[in-house]
């Protein structure tokens, strides 16, 4: 895209200061959460509406111009808009390029999506998605701390950046949460506080996490993963396209005024949008839509 080297300069430049003034512990920051869809689940779209992942199988998903899976339009146009998909069978894909080109995912790596990296797995409850710190950089959020998880586990309110985000700019955490029905019992976190430390990473990973995950069911992949509290940064290959859906919660409709993960951004031009997306000449809001990008 044009002017990224000096956008990229420029933002190396200010970090410091992005990064001092919003993760000191004083100052709040936006909160979202953002999960994987589900074939087969409820979810929900980007203005918080009710969206039923199910129906008859019409649409093809496509790999290399090979159909892969058959699924229902509104699965398919959740996986299109988010880029990830956990299928009825236990295979979870992931864009590689609109409209129609996944790849599967090797669940022994990235059992619950993947991160700023193919080889960096998405963790539930740990993983965030931020732009204005170091890949693998761990983070103390307190209003997590001590928090009771759907699936019985206590927080200790350490989170890491396995992810990045085309969505927001800096000043913002999103963390992911596997799941929609776990956004929408975590859905009262809108502001937070965060320091930046070297916390202790803890594993929430339990049965029920797995069993939600399909791990284990067909092509899904084994149950052998076990997360680990070393982050692996080394790789060299920027992943295509990030994992994720965005929201909050329960049964009130997203606030009008927080960005989320996926979700459309106002826009001037295409130097105002990231990644594969483009700024859309008449919405004047950033898409993936092939026909107006490509």
């Amino acid at each position: 895209m044009k002017f990224a080297v000096a956008i990229t300069a420029v933002a190396a430049l200010f970090a410091p200061q992005v990064l001092a003034g919003c993760y000191d512990g004083q100052s709040t920051i936006p909160f979202t959460l953002y999960w994987v869809a589900k074939q087969g689940t409820t979810d929900v779209d980007n203005n918080g509406n009710t969206l039923h992942l199910s129906g008859d199988k019409t649409h093809p998903i496509k790999s290399k111009g090979q159909t892969i899976a058959m699924v229902d339009k509104n699965t398919f146009e959740k996986s299109v808009m988010e880029g990830t998909c956990l299928l009825e069978d236990g295979r979870l894909i992931n864009l590689n390029s609109p409209p129609n080109d996944f790849f599967t995912l090797d669940r022994g790596i990235t059992p619950y999506g993947v991160g700023y990296d193919t080889n960096i797995p998405l963790i539930p409850f740990v993983s965030i998605a931020t732009n204005d710190m170091s890949h693998g950089q761990k983070v103390y959020v307190k209003e997590l701390d001590g928090k009771k998880l759907p699936n019985g586990r206590i927080h200790n309110g350490c989170l890491r950046k396995d992810d990045d985000s085309w969505s927001f700019g800096s000043c913002h955490i999103d963390w992911f949460v596997l799941s929609y029905d776990n956004y929408v019992v975590f859905n009262t976190l809108e502001k937070v506080h965060a320091t930046i430390q070297d916390c202790e990473i803890l594993d929430y990973i339990t049965p029920s996490v797995k069993l939600w995950a399909l791990l284990g069911k067909g092509k899904g992949g084994p149950l052998s993963f076990k997360q680990s509290n070393k982050h692996n940064s080394t790789a060299a290959n920027p992943k295509s396209t990030n994992t994720n859906t965005k929201t909050k919660k329960g049964s009130k409709p997203l606030p009008k005024n927080v960005k989320i993960k996926g979700a459309p951004q106002n826009c001037r031009n295409d130097n105002d949008c990231s990644g594969r997306s483009c700024c859309h000449p008449d919405k004047k809001m950033c898409t993936m839509d092939a026909k107006i990008c490509f």
